[in-house]
């Protein structure tokens, strides 16, 4: 059901802002330049992966939105897999099982980006692949599936370049891990590969790192590292205020502390108890590369200037909470009735996933959710009509996308610029509710959508 919800969405959505940019400027580019030539990247809007897969999305299936977005699609699939089959290897109770399945699974926010043509929900199905991989191979010590585990992170990373970080933090997780259960002898094959895979990725990521880095494309964050956590804790509640104003923070407190203490609770069972027995180490594993990760970030900010990541570029961080959070109730399960808990938080999951997801736009472009409609308005009522259409800059790309694809030439798009140009005349405008009063002198109001995205036509 929720994949075909997906694939309704896919069909549905006006093409965003970022996606219209990503097709137009890489849709006839090859992705291998991008791997060792730093002049090609002027923008970090090519996700190397992304467009790979859409490239022959289209060759094969022909243009359209839909086959576009076809890869992130079907990445909803892998990830759904993942995230179920860790499920049953990484937690002992169904409680737990409900609670990470609800937590990864109807999260509305990461659920939009599996509808669109951008490299977040690919990131996101490899990243799930990785972990399911780990937790397989902590489990039968095969050294094959721990090579696939780095290969599944290296995908998720040409996806999105800034799930670079989880591979150090997995390395050296998998690598501290191995040696406290097994010695440096036996450790040497995990040790091997967990190292070799860090030179390779190393290697194939370092040119895109280095030109968005001289670029500054990669500046784009927060200051402060609890700032990004609340901003993704109320990216995940899809802005809803569900306990009044401070709703965000309470939750973000909430579920930090729910976190680190059962992070604690699985480093002291096994180091200071010395429980080594396979079961444990998966959500210690896991446990463990979160705190690298976070110690990452920090490094990263302090020696580097990096900004923390912030709304969809930190969405990498959802399934290892969630994961964590599920521990946490397998910690518990033991002393008390934790049924009741897995139950709640399904219920309280699907009521929020049902209460925000829409048809109509995303959290991320809000204010694209009229602009198919608008355009293709003003084609129908012009036809092969000469007319001019002026924008906000915010629509600008998804309008161009539009009328280039549909080979509308006798459409005029003014030039893409920041400022609003209020001094030519045009035929049509389409803004958002902030220049209402810049505008309507000079143009009527046809349409305003709930997300204050405007129709103007010239009176």
């Amino acid at each position: 059901m929720l994949f075909m919800l997906c694939i309704y969405r896919a069909m549905h959505l006006s093409m965003t802002h970022d996606e219209s940019g990503t097709y137009l400027f890489w849709h006839d580019q090859s992705v291998f330049p991008f791997l060792y030539d730093t002049s090609v990247w002027t923008s970090a809007n090519n996700h190397l992966l992304n467009t790979f897969l859409f490239q022959i999305s289209e060759q094969i299936l022909g243009f359209s939105d839909f086959s576009i977005r076809l890869p992130n699609v079907l990445s909803w699939l892998l990830y759904g897999f993942c995230c179920f089959s860790l499920s049953q290897i990484a937690f002992r109770s169904i409680s737990a099982q409900i609670v990470f399945l609800s937590l990864s699974i109807l999260n509305p926010y990461i659920f939009d980006f599996f509808s669109l043509c951008r490299g977040y929900g690919l990131s996101l199905a490899f990243m799930s692949a990785a972990m399911l991989t780990f937790a397989t191979f902590l489990k039968n010590r095969k050294s094959s599936y721990l090579m696939l585990a780095f290969g599944c992170l290296l995908l998720s990373s040409l996806a999105i370049l800034s799930n670079a970080i989880l591979i150090p933090a997995f390395a050296i997780s998998i690598i501290l891990i191995n040696i406290y259960s097994y010695g440096m002898v036996r450790s040497k094959a995990s040790i091997t590969i967990s190292i070799f895979s860090l030179f390779l990725s190393a290697l194939v990521l370092y040119t895109p790192i280095k030109a968005l880095s001289q670029n500054g494309e990669l500046a784009y964050g927060n200051q402060q590292l609890f700032n990004s956590w609340t901003t993704l804790i109320q990216d995940s509640l899809m802005g809803k205020a569900y306990v009044g104003e401070h709703s965000f923070s309470i939750f973000a407190w909430l579920i930090m502390v729910v976190l680190f203490g059962s992070i604690i609770i699985l480093l002291r069972k096994y180091i200071l108890e010395n429980k080594r027995e396979n079961f444990s180490q998966i959500p210690v594993f896991f446990a463990s590369s979160f705190l690298f990760l976070v110690l990452g970030l920090i490094l990263s900010h302090m020696i580097l200037g990096s900004e923390y990541p912030i709304n969809r570029k930190s969405i990498f961080i959802v399934p290892m909470v969630a994961v964590l959070l599920g521990s946490a109730v397998d910690i518990v399960s033991s002393s008390i009735k934790s049924t009741a808990v897995g139950i709640g938080i399904l219920f309280l999951s699907a009521l929020h996933f049902i209460n925000t997801i829409n048809i109509d736009y995303t959290r991320e472009w809000w204010y694209e959710s009229h602009t198919e409609q608008y355009i293709y308005t003003i084609q129908q009522a012009h036809q092969n009509e000469e007319i001019t259409i002026g924008c906000h800059w915010l629509f600008h790309p998804t309008l161009y996308y539009y009328t280039q694809t549909s080979d509308w030439d006798h459409i005029d798009l003014q030039p893409y610029q920041k400022d609003l140009d209020t001094t030519t005349y045009y035929d049509y405008f389409i803004s958002t509710g902030q220049e209402v009063n810049q505008l309507n002198e000079k143009y009527k109001m046809l349409e305003r959508s709930a997300t204050d995205a405007i129709l103007w036509r010239r009176k």
